[in-house]
C-alpha cells in the first residue's frame, strides 16, 4: 500500500532526492513526488509577497486549490520552509535566512526607489541589518577538536600512596639518601626533592641540575 500524503515527511523528500526510490517500498512511491512538487509550490508563493504574504494565505490557497485538509497543508508549509532553507520544524536559522530573503528584496526596491546618496545610505542600512540578522558580524563557531578528549593520556605522580603503593616512612628514606657515601650533596638534595621530602623546583638552570652540571 502506498504512502499517503499525511504520512510523508522530510526524511522520505531526502531518500527521495538521494536514491530515487523509497527504502520501505524500494520503489518511487507516487506520493513522494507529490509531495515534492507541492512544497516547491509553497516555496514560490512564499516569494510573491504581493499576492501571498504570509502563512496563513499559503495554507488557505493548498486547501481550496489542492483540497488538502489544514493539517496537511500546515506540514507541508512547515516542512518547504524548513527543506528549502534548512531542516525540522522551522528552525532558528531557517528563520533567519527567510528574513534575510525578505531583507534583500527589501534592499533592492530601496535601490530602485532611491532619487539620491541619502536614498542609497537608507538601503545600504538594509543590508547591514541583513548581515546581523545572519550573524555575519560574529565570528565562526569554534568547534572542539572531538580527538583532542578521546585520546589517551598519562598521568604522572611522585605519590606512593596516589598511585595504590603502600606508603613509605620518610624519616627512613631520608636516612638512606644521607647515607649514600658515594654521591654528592647536589645530587642528594636533588633525589630528596623528587621523593618530595624537599619542596620540589621544577625548572632547575645547568648549575642546579646535578644531572647536568
Amino acid at each position: 500500500m502506498g504512502l499517503k500524503l499525511e504520512d510523508i515527511n522530510l526524511s522520505h523528500i531526502y531518500e527521495y532526492v538521494q536514491t530515487g526510490k523509497i527504502e520501505e517500498s524500494n520503489t518511487i512511491d507516487p506520493a513522494v513526488p507529490e509531495y515534492l512538487d507541492l512544497l516547491e509550490k509553497c516555496r514560490s508563493m512564499h516569494l510573491r509577497i504581493d499576492e501571498f504574504g504570509h502563512k496563513d494565505a499559503i495554507i488557505a490557497h493548498l486547501r481550496t486549490v489542492e483540497k488538502l485538509t489544514y493539517h496537511v497543508a500546515n506540514n507541508i508549509y512547515n516542512d518547504a520552509m524548513e527543506y528549502f532553507y534548512s531542516d525540522k520544524q522551522i528552525s532558528k536559522d531557517a528563520w533567519r535566512n527567510i528574513i534575510a530573503q525578505y531583507m534583500q528584496k527589501n534592499y533592492i526596491l530601496a535601490l530602485q526607489l532611491a532619487q539620491d546618496t541619502k536614498d542609497v545610505k537608507s538601503a545600504n542600512s538594509i543590508l547591514l541589518e541583513m548581515a546581523k540578522t545572519l550573524r555575519l558580524d560574529q565570528p565562526d563557531e569554534i568547534k572542539p577538536d572531538e580527538a583532542a578528549y578521546t585520546q589517551p593520556f598519562k598521568m604522572y605522580s611522585i605519590d606512593a600512596e596516589f598511585l595504590g603503593l603502600p606508603a613509605i616512612n620518610r624519616s627512613e628514606l631520608a636516612k638512606l639518601i644521607d647515607n649514600f657515601p658515594e654521591i654528592s650533596e647536589k645530587h642528594k638534595i636533588r633525589l630528596k626533592q623528587e621523593a618530595a621530602l624537599l619542596p620540589t623546583k621544577l625548572f632547575l638552570n645547568e648549575h642546579e641540575d646535578p644531572r647536568k652540571s
